[in-house]
């Protein structure tokens, strides 16, 4: 019964796990409260990547990451959507 449950959920416990984790490390640097409202550091950093590379690169976050880590932070910001094309423009 129980893996039929969890069947039917569909991982929501695991993706609200990751949705609170992901919270926390926002509000730890101080981009939204507890309330989940987007502070002035957010609405900032959300307009400007190079000011989440500075804090990156000058809190010293990155010399602890491995290359594979590091480049995937770094593949956020190389990222190119585009939207309002046909799957074939696309």
């Amino acid at each position: 019964m129980d893996e039929i449950l969890k069947v039917l959920s569909g991982g929501v416990d695991v993706k609200e796990n990751d949705f609170n984790i992901r919270n926390s490390v926002l509000m730890e640097y101080k981009i939204i409260d507890s309330e989940l409202n987007l502070l002035f550091k957010g609405k900032v950093a959300e307009r400007a990547d190079n000011l989440i590379l500075c804090e990156l690169f000058f809190s010293g976050l990155i010399t602890s990451l491995t290359d594979c880590e590091l480049l995937a932070i770094l593949s956020i910001f190389c990222l190119n959507e585009k939207a309002g094309g046909t799957v074939e423009d696309c």
